[in-house]
Formats: structure tokens, C-alpha cells, sequence
């Protein structure tokens, strides 16, 4: 006996619809027939969607046709930028819950300005804005409600801008992303207008993706902001680059933390360098400090005289990154408030550790400690040029570190490049066209057979081919001409055309040798930025007849101008 689908029973849709996302549901079933219609319905019409991972024809169907039948049932909506950017588009005042998710060099800083997403009428009290630095216009209109806010913004200056936005704000993580060509940032103009006197948990974070080892933070301006915040019960902060800043135990407790009277949690990493001249206080001393005790505030110091960075931090070890003290040393020459001895190898908190920054020789002691104590260790970046790879490590085939699947090479790190062989499950590599060159040439194509991802600075059209020979498997590929993502553009004053130091390259040229290459099938999208053309204006059109070509209908484009601040990126993906 056979039967067809539509005759099922209602039990059957109800138990397809349990392993399916509310997203898929709606996608699937819903407008078929008014039976399945009422079936969606009764299906708990969903609170939570996420339309990050669709193809844009999808986001269209769901603007158009889904998103009116359900408004007043979405609570919580995540959607990426591009999305958010679409004309068709229009953001449900009753969202209370908003993830954003973004490029931080691909779209404009002006994208946020659009008082759709913040705004007086809309009931958003969480709001998360992921992979983005976002410089705040004058102009943008914070909702009144937000209570709660995760957000990366370029200074000090715009965490004190927006706080003054927010009066009814409970919880605020910020991520500060600094330049890499920042200078030390004078103390601000602005002051606080609010005493948030609701503010219960604050997260004052500093990136270091760029590097920043010679960037100077002024601690003064970070210090003086969290002291103003007395209600606060759950406080971390992440201080990097900190020159001539002796901070101890002492010194925290003398100049911040007695003016958080009500603080329950307490988790810090500061990296200082410049303090050579100061001794720190010998870490028995807080021992028995009854303080410190009550606070349940253990801490350990370490300093790494080969690049003259001090870092304390709080233990267990509360963040997912360690920056420029690590070396085969570290765990050992850690010092440590602790009353009770430990084993500090097997802290807890070194599993959190997920990204570590390296300056020092990778030895067989420091490949043993990150092989051992950093578990879960997934992102490596190496600088300083003057440090090298034991040879030894080479030969034993044993010692590999099998968690890594990202490396990051600085410009300088050309006796570096044979980590590769000791990543054996490498899927991304971020590093200059000068450091791949040499990479291909020392370990050879077998290495590099299982590279997924390929990210290359300073990109010149002429080694195209070599790249294309080098990553058979390829699926994400970025070539831009310029050193990082931070570097000024650099124009001309006849035309306002980019005449960037490094040579500009054709997207169109680029695009094309890449899609007629029948050895990259698994190619699936490509960035290139600081592209020049002949035909700047009809580039997007141009670009969109070459692709549909091998692609058909089933790509998506999107062109900067030149005039951006990237002196135009492509983004292709099918």
C-alpha cells in the first residue's frame, strides 16, 4: 500500500517539524497548502530565527512573504550585514533580541547609521554586533530600552559616546579594536552623563588581531571610567600595551577595587612592557592579605625578559587568549598569590586558551607546553623575524600540535614558515605573498594539500598561478594588495584613483583565471581587495556576466567603490 505525502498524518509533519530549525520549517512548509499552513502554526510559531547561513533569494522570500506573518511572534532575530542592508529588509519593532553579525573591513562604518536598527519605537533590550569595529556617527539614535549590549568599536573615545546613550544599561561588553597606526590616545573630551547607576556587569576588552606590540594604551583613561561604575558586581578587562604601567595587587586594590564596593567577580589579563626598573612586590605577601582573600582574588605575574612584557592576570584563566609572554618557560616562571600549592600545568583555566601570540624560538620545551597544558589551542600567531623553529622538531614526526587549525604569519616571519609541518590538521593560513612565496618553496605542496582557507597581504597578479598550483583544495581565498586592513589608502590628487604603494590588481582578471581553473572545484568564494579597473562604474555588472557564465543564477556579488575606505573590495561567493 502506498501512500503520498500529502495524506500523511498530522503526528508525521509535527515529528518532521521536531528535527527540523524553525527556519527550516518555514522555509519548507509553510505556503504550500493551508493545511500545512495551520500545521506551522500550531507548531509553536517561532520566537527565534537565524538567517545568517541562507542564500539571498531565501532572505528575500522570508522579507517579503514570512516575515509580516510571524512579526509578532519573532523575539530574537540574527542576521549578517549584507542582510541587514537589503532594501526589502524592514526590522521588527518587537525584536527584543538582535545578533548582528559583520565584516569588520567589507562593509562601510555608515551601515549602522540607518535608524532602523536603533531607534525610539523598537522594544530591543539585547543587542550582540559581532566582527565588527564600528565608529559611531553623531547622527545614530540609540533605543531607550537596550539593556544589554556586546559591541567592538575603534576607541575609547566611542565607548564613552555610546555608554552616554545608553542611562538604562545593566550589562556592557565592549571590545576596543584599536590601529595598528593609533597613537596614544589623549584623554577625552567627553564625560559621562549618567551615573549608571544600573550597571551590574561591564567587559572592557582591547584586540590585539592587528598586533599591536608597540601600541601605548593610556590605563589612566581605562581606570578612571570603571571607577565611576560603583554598582558593579562582575567586571573583566583585557589591557594590552601598557608602557611604563607597574600594576600589582597593591595597586589595584589601592586605586580601583575600593571603589567597587559591591564587586563579586573580578577576572583581568594586563600586559605592560617599559617596567624594567620596577621589582614587584614578592607574591607572599598576598598570602595573607584578608582583602584579597575575601575577594577570592588569586593572581599570577609573569615576565618574559626576552621582550620585556610584565602580564598579570587573574587564576583560573578567564579568557580565550594570551598575548606576548608565552614561551617554553611560562607555566614555570609564573608567580602566584595562591595560598594552597598547585599544579599551575593543570589549571582549568589554560582550557579556555584558544589563540596564542608567539615572539620567542619554538623549541621542543614550547611545543611540549602547548601541546600539554593549551588543549584547545586553535589560532597561532608568530611574530618577531629574529626568532627561529628548532630543527629537531622537524624530524620527530611525534611533535605536531594537532588542536592548531589557523596560523597567522607578521610579515617578519620568514624563519617561521615550517610550523606548517607541525600543524597537521591546518585548514587557514593568513600571511604576506613574500612569507607563501617561501612557504611553497621549503615544505613543498604536500603540506599545504589541506588548506581550506588562504588569506594573502600584499598581492601581486603575477603569482596567481602559483597559488592556484600550491592549494588544490581551496574554498575561501582573500588577495589583497595592501598590508593589512588598517593601512591608509593612498590616491592620486589629479584623478582621486588609488595609487596604492603595493600594486593594484583586476578583480576581473583574477576572477576569471580562478573560475576557468577546472582544478579548483571546491572554490566556493573569493575576496579581493584594492582591485583596479578600467570600468570602475559597471564593474558590478561586468563582474556578474563573467560569473553567471559558470555559475548561472546561484552566486552572490557584491563590489565596493573605489572611494571606500579599502579603495574597493570584491566579495564573490556562490
Amino acid at each position: 500500500m502506498t501512500s503520498s505525502f500529502d495524506l500523511l498524518p498530522n503526528e508525521i509533519y509535527l515529528s518532521i517539524f521536531d528535527y527540523l530549525k524553525p527556519i527550516d520549517v518555514l522555509y519548507s512548509f509553510f505556503n504550500i497548502n493551508k493545511r500545512l499552513n495551520h500545521l506551522v502554526r500550531y507548531n509553536s510559531p517561532p520566537s527565534y530565527l537565524d538567517l545568517r547561513n541562507i542564500s539571498i533569494k531565501a532572505f528575500e522570500h522570508y522579507c517579503l512573504d514570512l516575515f509580516p506573518l510571524f512579526y509578532s511572534n519573532i523575539k530574537s532575530l540574527k542576521i549578517d550585514g549584507e542582510q541587514f542592508s537589503h532594501q526589502k529588509f524592514q526590522y521588527p519593532s518587537n525584536i527584543k533580541d538582535l545578533t548582528l553579525s559583520l565584516t569588520g573591513d567589507y562593509y562601510p562604518p555608515s551601515l549602522l547609521s540607518d535608524e532602523k536598527l536603533f531607534n525610539g519605537k523598537c522594544l530591543l533590550t539585547t543587542c550582540s554586533i559581532e566582527n565588527y569595529a564600528y565608529h559611531l556617527s553623531k547622527r545614530l539614535s540609540i533605543c531607550p530600552t537596550l539593556k544589554q549590549l556586546t559591541i567592538h568599536l575603534k576607541c575609547h573615545a566611542d565607548l564613552l559616546e555610546i555608554m552616554n546613550r545608553l542611562p538604562n544599561i545593566q550589562k556592557l561588553h565592549s571590545t576596543i579594536d584599536y590601529d595598528v597606526s593609533s597613537t596614544n590616545e589623549s584623554p577625552s573630551s567627553i564625560t559621562l552623563t549618567f551615573p549608571f547607576q544600573f550597571l551590574t556587569d561591564f567587559s572592557y576588552i582591547i584586540s590585539q588581531r592587528h598586533g599591536l606590540v608597540y601600541f601605548v594604551t593610556n590605563y589612566c583613561l581605562i581606570e578612571t571610567l570603571i571607577k565611576s561604575f560603583s554598582t558593579l558586581k562582575y567586571l573583566q578587562m583585557y589591557i594590552v600595551g601598557c608602557l611604563h604601567t607597574c600594576l600589582d595587587g597593591d595597586y589595584l586594590k589601592a586605586n580601583l577595587l575600593k571603589h567597587l564596593p559591591l564587586l563579586q567577580e573580578f577576572h583581568f589579563f594586563f600586559q605592560s612592557y617599559g617596567t624594567t626598573d620596577y621589582l614587584m612586590k614578592d607574591m607572599s605577601t598576598y598570602q595573607t592579605d584578608y582583602w584579597l582573600k575575601e575577594k577570592r582574588l588569586n593572581f599570577g605575574y609573569v615576565n618574559n625578559e626576552l621582550t620585556d612584557i610584565q602580564c598579570l592576570f587573574t587564576l583560573p584563566y578567564a579568557f580565550d587568549r594570551i598575548d606576548g609572554c608565552v614561551n617554553e618557560h611560562f607555566i614555570k616562571n609564573i608567580k602566584t598569590n595562591h595560598t594552597i600549592k598547585t599544579n599551575l600545568s593543570k589549571c582549568p583555566g589554560w582550557l579556555n586558551v584558544k589563540h596564542l601570540e608567539l615572539a620567542c624560538d619554538i623549541t621542543p620545551g614550547l611545543l611540549s607546553t602547548l601541546s600539554e597544558i593549551f588543549v584547545n589551542l586553535r589560532t597561532v600567531r608568530c611574530y618577531g623575524g629574529y626568532r627561529y623553529i628548532h630543527p629537531s622538531l622537524l624530524k620527530l614526526k611525534t611533535s605536531t600540535l594537532k588542536s592548531v587549525d589557523k596560523l597567522i604569519f607578521e610579515e617578519n616571519c620568514l624563519r617561521h614558515t615550517s610550523l606548517v609541518q607541525l600543524t597537521p590538521n591546518l585548514h587557514t593560513l593568513h600571511l604576506s605573498l613574500t612569507i607563501l612565496l617561501q612557504l611553497i618553496q621549503e615544505v613543498g605542496t604536500g603540506y599545504l594539500y589541506q588548506i581550506k582557507e588562504l588569506h594573502v597581504r600584499l598581492f601581486q597578479q603575477p603569482y596567481l598561478q602559483e597559488v592556484i598550483d600550491a592549494f588544490p583544495n581551496i574554498r575561501h581565498l582573500t588577495l589583497c594588495s595592501r598590508l593589512s586592513d588598517d593601512e591608509l589608502p593612498l590616491r592620486s590628487f589629479v584623478d582621486k584613483r588609488c595609487h596604492h604603494k603595493h600594486r593594484p590588481i583586476s578583480a576581473l582578471d583574477i576572477i576569471e583565471q580562478l573560475l576557468s581553473c577546472k582544478s579548483l572545484k571546491q572554490l566556493t568564494s573569493v575576496k579581493i581587495g584594492c582591485y583596479w579597473e578600467r570600468d570602475e562604474e559597471n564593474i558590478q555588472n561586468i563582474l556578474a556576466r563573467k560569473i553567471h557564465k559558470y555559475f548561472g543564477q546561484y552566486f552572490s556579488l557584491r563590489c565596493e567603490p573605489y572611494t571606500s575606505t579599502a579603495c574597493g573590495n570584491v566579495l564573490f561567493s556562490k
